[in-house]
């Protein structure tokens, strides 16, 4: 059975400072005020991809599924994007 679903991958970069206030070391996210900058990026970057999806490459996609991990001092956030396929 041939998969109804075509599927994309869409990334975001976030970064919490200005790159010149980050430390060689990167950011200390155990700092709460690190964590409360990272969550309102985090949220804006949702936002954003959420209100792009319906334009995207023609729409109709869902985002099923995410990753963050730290590259150097930015996180880095992949969604997997999925619809039917056309």
């Amino acid at each position: 059975m041939e998969n109804p679903y075509e599927y994309a991958m869409a990334t975001e970069f976030v970064v919490p400072r200005q790159e010149a206030d980050i430390l060689s070391d990167g950011p200390d996210y155990r700092d709460p005020k690190m964590q409360q900058a990272f969550a309102i990026k985090v949220s804006k970057t949702l936002s954003n991809i959420s209100k792009s999806l319906p334009d995207l490459n023609g729409g109709g996609w869902l985002i099923v599924s995410h990753s963050i991990c730290q590259v150097d001092g930015a996180i880095l956030i992949s969604f997997l994007l999925q619809r039917p396929k056309r």
